[in-house]
């Protein structure tokens, strides 16, 4: 830091003398600030390959990055961690550099919407020499300066109360600098107040907030009571903590607690004390509205389990039972669970229907009663997993709390129906806000009534409003600065064209009432005009719109107004500059939200943007969101920074995901099916694994001689045999029988909108979107080729019990019965039912073998069923703990990705919503975007349905800068709907602050008439609202058609039904009458659009929905009241429900619920329900009933009339059947009108299409179709169809005479006689006359191959390959499973896809596959008395520097614990005393023996035999086996190999003599085992420098390849990752057999061009050439040793054939006589080298030899025979034992040799002779060791 501030420092900044009074430093005392930047040496980054900081965080960036925004300081800080912490830990920096750098980490601090990253910058910040070092010596100095000077670094010690304010809440550990800090701090500012009388307001209150800060974490960090828990406290009552120590998300103390929590009611009428008073009562009360459910229902289950054992129906949760967490899954919000569940009724649940586990409802899962528990909400509520008992959860714990987890831990939850996500946002709002932080506190907190005009107008006292848009409606609003995808501001206002009379409108002073024109003029009525005047010149607004007066419509009048004056407040108060602050509209629900941005785009063309739940309008969804980002991103418009981080973290996100997700879809097919046992193959043991297929053969084989054609169908299993569930997989292969045959499908039936529905879509939000697909074959193949590695291939499920149902429908002629009536055998219905219910049992429970049960075990086929069940999910365990482990490696970082890129992706959000003008959101979404809402600041928020939302949802939608409030909306419809009922009773919770805002009497306008309801629909109202008015329109409603009545009451007293699992009501009898009733009105003509069906409640709805089909009522809307709310329709049909014997009427007592149910109609109304009942138990429907008595709109049926004969007796509708009385809308009289055609109409009298221009006559044509006089066939209404009579015809084609329509010309017939075309191959052609000769001739043929099979086959496949399976043993010692035809004959064999099992060097069997060992990548076992291994066994081990820990007290090792020990072994006896008090009889130093001489000598004379003689002999027992033996005797078997001087001994760990387990672990023999462990290390090492020595010659050597060779080439090697020596040794190999094949090549296509003959031979081998071609260079990762001997024999039999082919032509040249055995021998030689057969060894001979011979001749006889070409490939090092070797020197060598390199009698490394012969090793005859 500079050595002094900035009074001394402007005296240092100006050179002296050298700049020639050309300005400011330009003398040698000043160097530019570019300069020190770029010149300046930084110490940390030299020799680091770091990126200097200066580049990134210098003096000129920092200039420019103080101006910007927090979040794009932040994002650029943490863009380059490395840098940024060189940047700190420079103590160099100078004054005005250290001012920057406080300027930008302060301002980076603010942005709270990025919490993830500025953790990031915290913690880099917190450990660095900045905070440390610079930062203490600014206040040490601080302190000595005079206190009149201190005021000037005002700036700098705001911003660092703002990091450490930060610091403090984030980083609590930082705790203790900030205290040192803040005593300074404190010094300072007492010293100024002292001398000067004070400092500033602004630094005064920061230091009063950041004390406050200081002392709340220190209260955080305290010990924690349970002061929560307490009687109900009274207003005056002080809560016993700040509510912002209680942590959001419910904890122990939550749920298991007797005493209520702490709750103050939300006052209905006066003021509270203060905002923390306020904010108090609000936070608690909504705190306790989630977990009250959840504490009283596990108390009721806790209480009801301990009374009688079971549960019964809980009141506040639902339990599910048998709870299993099944695998994890990835979501769009972070890492999940998916669990499986049981409930009682399980198969009796409507899941489609039911509240039960929808998205975001909160459960608790407890494994011990819920003395402990697990948190978490539901993620994903997928219909078809959910009815197999599946659902994904995402916990809210620590990760490593839940891997803990025992796997197949039963776990009981509980849920409740509480949505915590928006709970939690409102929650933590609460807590952050502080003191000034809520605007118009002085209106809800203080309920002052004298409101002030806003913050905008007052600051602009002479400010006028232009209200000409009001005027003029149809004119367009224009905003053409904020088009969608641009970014420049235009600050030229739009011009209009307003009409003359509009003027009269402009220049209004809005806050002065003699200015406002005539309401007429504006389109108003008296009480709508009140309302806008009201809202455009007070700064908190209420209106209350009673039904139909139109409360969207004031609401977008005052938009219009405002948006049109936008530069009033969209003015900066302190710049005075226009900035964007956006108007803020809130709805409660999406379809509100939808219809109020819908109006505002109707009439303005600007930047309008919507957030929240799923939109179902078509118009908003091109201005949601997520459209928005896809515009930005399709342009490129997205500030750089925000587009970078977010393709990172989406990139991450997605990789992360699908490599999860598909490791976790095999963890869920493991537990919930069974598995092949291909699949388990590597977990099952060697030994009974061949058990299970040698009993299965044997099973098989005993089938066989039963029934060898039911043993032929049965699926290849062994596993199912063996768990005897054999006959239930044939059987349920043969049954497919669908119940959707016998019942109607969901797509028949009517749409309805339930609550499900509804509530679900107001969750789930659009703030999350993954527009761009990464490549996922990557990831897939990376999982695959790692789970193959470990001998785990693709999941092969033999019965897929999560498709099983078990109710399946059993056919009774299914049953399966053996043909041989001595074996008989079948499987009956229940059986079945009973076998499939069992094995889902079996694979629920969590009964398994250990691993000691397991190696007991001789014949698995011996066990009982139990045993065998507790086997398999043993392996099942196995299986899925490996997978897990893979899981495990991303999991953390998968979370901390999704994370990060929902924090940039709100980034993304906030920078288009910076330059939007209108934003529309739910309070949902609100709630999720409170930070970026507090940063963007909204100067203007309108809330739409504000009667309906929750205070506290309100409330921290507001922003600090908010200056304009307009709630809108109606308290006496529907209200705020807290989940617990006793909070709204006891409470209060239900009132919104819009009512409490009108009960504490502050002004509020109420529109008073009403546009919708027609007189008679109103006068019911009017008993709610006396003063409401009508309009003039209502009274010009045409009446109902073909009723008596357009409003009217059916009252009836049939009982309803209950909803058990619903917990909801349904009402036969109203189901059925309203479905009359409306088909009826749509038989009248009316639009299944002008109907609406609305109940009270959810479980009618689906009972009405299975009386609607969808094929006569599509399009009616169906649903309940509450979604319903601000809506309308021309015909409202209501079913009330209720109707018991109780007098019971539930939601038909809320006053609130029925205003809004009675108020949606605007032509026609009709209600049914139990209107006496109704009349007896409430007073409101007392006066409704008496005012439907007195106008005479009330009676047990309806009366329908005719309106074709409106003077006949109409039909009185008392039950739903009796509107099947008018079947066509009219009556039972019958049409009787005479058509067009003659025929009489056959309809009922119908009142639609009186004149029948779209009724279609159904009678028979009387016409004639044809001039033969055939009759038409058709029906009357059709035009008559060419005539179709049969007649005979003669064919011209062929002659044949045919049966040909008589309409038809007989050259278009197809002739359908037989065929008599003799084909090519001498076959009939079996088609017909008409129709083209086959070319797939099919007649049976018999074929010879050359390889001598033959078999019948199809005509037409003659040219197929040889079909018979090859079963030559290769090279690995197997046979071969490829067919004749695909090893060509033997020539070139497929590979081997046997299992190795080899023992690798660590021991582990190698799973893959013959010929390739790849290092093994199981968890390494290596370990010690500190620590284990974390790696795998293929990777380099970290050696442990720990203190070595082998001491006695007669030695003691001085070294490291991975260094050989320095101190000899000890022979002393152990001195310890055993559990039994006798002494040990191990040796001193090592651990003690589980067994005494004493109480155990039957045991250790087994062991030791010489126990007698030797009565002082001593034990040694091995750690790893427990295995014990006598000490001399393991010395000397321990160094036997050690001692021996051999030329050469085998790399591997010792073993026990007995078990043949490994020795890893023992301290006695450490140095053996270290060295041995050592020698191990060095194989690694030489294995990765093989691997790189590979790589670079492949590279090198490829380039000698033919173009298009090297083309494949590259893209094989581009596509795939290549990561082992064997694949690189492959891609060489690859490369060499093309080279030498390619000038083989070459050689044969010049000897075709020389040959006299035609070179047949030559052409046929150039065939092959391509063949052998083909077969290298696909894509592989590995030779197998048959493959590449094949691929050498191939290329020797083109040397020699070509030698043959030379000889061939010289002999025709030649007039040399040969004698006759040449003759011979030349076409001996001909058949070896052309029949297609290898060229095996018997064949080589004969051929070198007899071309020898040959060749001997040709020099005397003019005939020249060249050399052929060779390859030389490369060999793989290998894993196993056996093929590393150490010489007697210590270097560590690999016995290798193939196609002449040899690595035998010497060592490579010191030359020393190794052995006297050359070591070849095979895979087949592997050195025994």
């Amino acid at each position: 830091m500079a050595q002094s501030f900035d009074q001394s420092y402007r005296g240092q900044r100006r050179g002296r003398g050298s700049g020639r009074g050309r300005g400011y430093g330009r003398g040698r005392g000043y160097q530019s600030r570019s300069e020190y930047d770029c010149r300046r040496p930084n110490s940390s980054f030299i020799g680091s390959g770091r990126k200097p900081w200066r580049i990134l965080f210098g003096f000129r960036r920092l200039t420019e990055l103080k101006d910007k925004e927090s979040n794009e300081i932040l994002l650029h800080l943490t863009s380059n961690k490395d840098s940024l912490e060189d940047a700190f830990n420079e103590t160099d920096h100078d004054e005005e550099m250290f001012r920057l750098i406080l300027r930008c980490c302060a301002k980076a601090c603010q942005c709270e919407s990025l919490s993830q990253k500025l953790l990031e910058f915290l913690v880099i910040l917190e450990d660095s020499k900045f905070l440390k070092a610079t930062l203490t010596d600014y206040m040490i100095r601080l302190q000595n300066l005079p206190s009149s000077e201190i005021e000037l670094h005002e700036d700098r010690l705001l911003d660092i109360m703002m990091i450490f304010t930060q610091l403090k809440m984030r980083v609590p550990h930082a705790m203790l600098l900030s205290l040192g800090v803040l005593a300074m701090l404190e010094g300072v500012l007492q010293a100024v107040e002292n001398e000067c009388g004070g400092v500033s307001y602004k630094l005064a209150a920061a230091f009063k907030e950041w004390k406050e800060t200081k002392q709340i974490v220190v209260k955080q960090n305290a010990s924690k009571q349970n002061k929560r828990y307490m009687p109900i406290a009274e207003d005056e009552w002080l809560p016993p903590e700040n509510f912002r120590d209680i942590p959001v998300f419910p904890e122990s103390v939550d749920i298991n607690v007797q005493d209520m929590p702490f709750l103050r009611r939300n006052k209905v009428e006066g003021r509270y004390l203060d905002l923390n008073h306020y904010l108090d009562v609000q936070f608690r009360l909504l705190r306790e509205d989630f977990i009250a459910p959840l504490r009283e229902g596990v108390k009721e289950y806790i209480e009801a389990v301990s009374t009688n054992g079971k549960t019964t129906r809980l009141q506040d949760v639902r339990i599910y039972t048998d709870v299993q967490i099944v695998s994890p899954t990835c979501s769009n919000l972070g890492l999940c669970q998916r669990v499986t569940f049981l409930c009682p009724g399980f198969n009796r649940i409507r899941w489609e229907s039911s509240k039960r586990l929808i998205f975001g409802s909160l459960v608790v899962l407890s494994a011990d009663k819920f003395e402990t528990f697990f948190f978490a909400t539901v993620a994903n509520r997928d219909l078809k997993d959910v009815r197999k008992g599946l659902v994904d959860l995402q916990f809210e714990c620590d990760s490593q709390r839940l891997t803990s987890v025992p796997q197949g831990t039963i776990f009981v939850m509980a849920e409740t129906s509480a949505y915590f996500e928006a709970y939690r946002h409102v929650l933590l709002g609460l807590q952050n806000m502080k003191e000034g932080d809520l605007p118009f506190e002085k209106y809800i907190v203080h309920c002052e009534v004298n409101v002030q005009p806003p913050a905008y107008l007052c600051r602009q006292p002479s400010a006028r409003m232009d209200l000409r848009p009001l005027v003029d409606e149809d004119m367009w609003l224009r905003d053409e600065s904020h088009q969608p995808g641009r970014r420049v501001q235009d600050a030229s206002k739009p011009v209009y064209t307003f009409s003359a009379r509009a003027n009269m409108a402009n220049n209004i002073k809005v806050t002065d009432e003699r200015y406002w024109p005539d309401p007429e003029l504006l389109h108003l009525d008296n009480s709508q005009f009140d309302a806008v005047r009201t809202a455009l010149s007070k700064e908190f607004v209420i209106i209350q719109g009673p039904p139909g007066t139109g409360k969207t419509y004031i609401g977008l009048k005052i938009v219009r107004a405002l948006l049109h004056n936008k530069s009033l407040w969209t003015t900066d108060p302190i710049t005075r500059e226009h900035n964007n602050k956006p108007l803020l509209v809130v709805c409660y629900t999406n379809h509100a939200l939808d219809q109020f941005l819908e109006g505002i785009i109707n009439f303005y063309k600007g930047d309008v943007l919507r957030l929240g739940g799923r939109s179902s309008s078509e118009i908003m969804k091109n201005y949601s969101i997520a459209n928005k980002r896809e515009t930005l991103r399709r342009n490129r418009s997205i500030p750089r920074a925000i587009y970078k981080e977010r393709t990172e973290t989406r990139l991450r996100v997605k990789a992360l995901r699908t490599s999860i997700n598909l490791l976790a879809a095999r963890i869920e097919s493991a537990k919930m099916n069974i598995l092949h046992e291909e699949c388990l193959q590597a977990i099952i043991s060697q030994k009974h694994f061949r058990n299970l297929i040698r009993g299965y053969e044997l099973v098989k084989l005993q089938d066989n001689t039963r029934d060898f054609r039911n043993a032929k169908k049965r699926k290849e299993c062994a596993l199912i045999e063996w768990l005897g569930y054999a006959q239930l997989l044939q059987q349920n292969t043969k049954e497919r029988i669908s119940k959707d045959r016998e019942t109607t499908t969901e797509d028949d039936l009517v749409n309805v909108i339930n609550e499900i529905d509804a509530e679900t879509q107001q969750r789930q939000t659009d703030a999350y979107d993954d527009e761009h697909n990464v490549n996922e074959n990557e990831a897939i193949a990376e999982v695959t080729n790692s789970l193959s590695s470990l001998g785990i291939g693709e999941n092969t499920v033999a019965i897929n019990v999560s498709e099983m149902d078990d109710d399946d429908a059993i056919n009774p002629e299914m049953s399966f019965r053996s043909k041989n009536n001595s074996n008989e055998w079948e499987i009956q219905g229940q059986q079945k039912r009973s076998m499939k219910k069992n094995l889902k049992q079996q694979l629920r429970s969590n009964d398994s073998m250990n691993d000691a049960e397991v190696s007991q075990i001789r014949d698995i086929w011996n066990l009982s069923s139990e045993n065998k069940w507790r086997l398999y999910r043993h392996w099942i365990f196995q299986y899925c703990n490996i997978i897990h482990r893979k899981i495990d490696q991303n999991e953390e970082e998968f979370k901390n990705a999704c994370k990060a890129h929902l924090e940039i992706q709100m980034q993304e959000d906030k920078d288009i919503m910076k330059h939007a003008t209108v934003i529309g959101m739910t309070t949902t979404c609100a709630a999720k975007y409170q930070p970026v809402l507090k940063e963007l600041g909204p100067r203007i928020i309108v809330v739409e349905e504000a009667a309906e939302v929750l205070e506290a949802h309100v409330i921290t939608t507001l922003s600090k800068q908010c200056e304009h409030l307009i709630l809108i909306g109606d308290h006496q419809q529907l209200k705020p709907n807290p989940t617990v009922y006793k909070l709204a009773q006891n409470f209060n919770l239900d009132l919104s602050l819009f009512e409490r805002m009108i009960k504490n009497k502050l002004e509020y306008n109420c529109l008073q008439q009403q546009h919708r309801m027609r007189p008679e629909i109103a006068k019911i109202m009017k008993i709610i609202y006396p003063s409401l008015l009508n309009h003039e329109i209502v009274h010009t409603y045409e009446d109902i058609k073909g009723v008596s009545k357009n409003v009217f009451f059916v009252d009836h007293s049939e009982k309803e039904s209950s909803e058990e699992e619903s917990r909801s009501r349904s009402n036969q009898h109203e189901a059925e009458y309203i479905a009359g009733l409306c088909k009826y009105l749509l038989l009248q003509g009316y639009s299944s659009y002008q109907i609406t069906v609305l109940t009270l409640y959810s479980g009618q709805l689906f009972c009405l929905k299975q009386k609607m089909p969808k094929s006569i009522f599509d399009g009616v809307k169906i649903t309940v009241v509450d979604n319903f709310q601000g809506e309308e329709n021309d015909i409202i049909i209501l079913s009330l429900v209720r109707s018991n014997a109780e007098d019971n009427i539930g939601f038909l007592s809320i006053e609130n619920r029925v205003c809004v149910a009675l108020s949606r109609a605007k032509k026609g109304f009709y209600v049914i329900g139990n209107f006496e009942m109704l009349a007896r138990k409430n007073q409101l429907w007392k006066s409704i009933i008496n005012l439907a008595k007195d106008d005479e709109f009330i009676s047990e049926g309806l009366t329908l009339y005719c309106q074709n004969h409106p003077n006949d007796k109409g039909i009185y509708a008392k039950l739903g059947s009796d509107f099947k009385k008018a079947p066509e809308g009219g009556c039972m009289k019958p049409c009787d009108v005479r058509l067009r055609c003659g025929h009489t109409c056959t309809r009922a009298c119908h009142v639609s299409d009186r004149k029948h221009e779209q009724f279609k006559c159904m009678k028979p044509c009387v016409k004639k179709a044809c001039n033969l006089g055939h009759r038409c066939q058709g029906r009357c209404s059709h035009k008559c169809p060419p005539c179709m009579s049969l007649i005979d015809k003669t064919l011209p084609i062929c002659g044949h005479i045919q049966n040909v329509p008589c309409s038809m010309d007989p050259l278009k017939w197809s002739c359908t006689d037989k065929c008599q075309k003799i084909l090519k191959c001498n076959h009939l052609c079996e088609n017909l006359c008409g129709e083209s000769h086959t070319d797939r001739c099919q007649v049976l043929v018999k074929k010879d191959w050359s390889c001598g099979h033959s078999a019948k086959i199809e005509c037409y496949m003659s040219n197929m390959q040889c079909p018979s399976i090859c079963k030559s043993e290769i090279g690995c010692g197997h046979l071969c499973k490829g067919t004749c035809g695909q090893c060509f004959q033997g020539r070139l064999h497929k590979a081997c896809k046997q299992r190795c099992n080899h023992t690798l060097l660590c021991e582990h069997p190698c799973k893959n596959y013959c010929s390739n060992c790849p290092p093994c990548i199981l968890k390494c076992e290596n370990r010690c008395i500190h620590s284990n291994c974390q790696k795998t066994c293929g990777e380099l081990c970290i050696q442990c520097i720990e203190k070595c820990e082998w001491q006695c007290p007669h030695f003691r090792c001085t070294k490291l614990c991975s260094q050989p020990c320095d101190r000899p072994r000890c022979y002393h006896r152990c001195s310890c005393l055993l559990r039994c008090g006798h002494r040990c009889i191990g040796v001193c130093g090592e651990p003690c023996l589980t067994l005494c001489k004493i109480c155990n000598k039957d045991q250790l004379t087994k062991i030791f035999s010489g126990l007698d003689d030797k009565p002082y002999a001593l034990f040694v027992q091995l750690e790893d086996c427990s295995h014990i033996f006598e000490v001399d005797w393991l010395d000397k078997w321990m160094d036997n190999d050690s001692q021996t001087r051999e030329i050469k001994t085998p790399v591997k760990l010792k073993e026990c003599p007995k078990c043949n387990k490994p020795i890893r672990r023992n301290v006695r023999y450490g140095n053996l085992i270290k060295h041995t462990l050592k020698d191990i290390e060095t194989v690694k090492q030489k294995l990765e420098q093989r691997k790189s020595e590979l790589e670079y010659s492949a590279l090198r050597k490829s380039r000698s390849l033919v173009s298009s060779d090297r083309r494949i080439f590259n893209e094989l090697y581009s596509r795939n990752q290549i990561s082992s020596q064997n694949k690189f040794a492959a891609v060489e190999n690859q490369i060499r057999f093309l080279i030498t094949l390619s000038e083989i090549k070459e050689k044969y296509q010049n000897e075709v061009v020389k040959s006299r003959t035609g070179g047949i031979e030559l052409l046929n081998a150039l065939q092959q050439i391509d063949e052998l071609h083909d077969f290298i260079i696909k894509d592989r990762s590995y030779f197998t040793i048959q493959e590449t001997d094949d691929i050498l024999r191939e290329i020797e039999r083109f040397n020699l054939l070509l030698k043959y082919s030379l000889l061939k032509e010289w002999k025709l040249k030649s007039d040399v006589k040969m004698d006759a055995s040449f003759d011979v021998n030349l076409r001996r030689v001909a058949r070896y080298l052309t029949d297609g057969n290898p060229l095996i060894d018997r064949r080589k001979v004969f051929v070198t030899k007899f071309l020898k011979v040959i060749e001997d001749l040709v020099p005397r006889l003019g005939l020249g025979l060249s050399d052929g070409v060779r390859t030389v490939l490369v060999n793989t090092k290998q894993l196993f034992k056996g093929y590393w070797y150490k010489c007697k020197n210590g270097h560590v060598y690999a016995i290798d040799a193939s196609a002449g390199e040899t690595e035998g009698s010497i060592c490579p490394e010191c030359k020393t002779t190794i052995g006297g012969r050359i070591h070849r090793l095979r895979e087949r005859t592997e050195t025994s060791l």
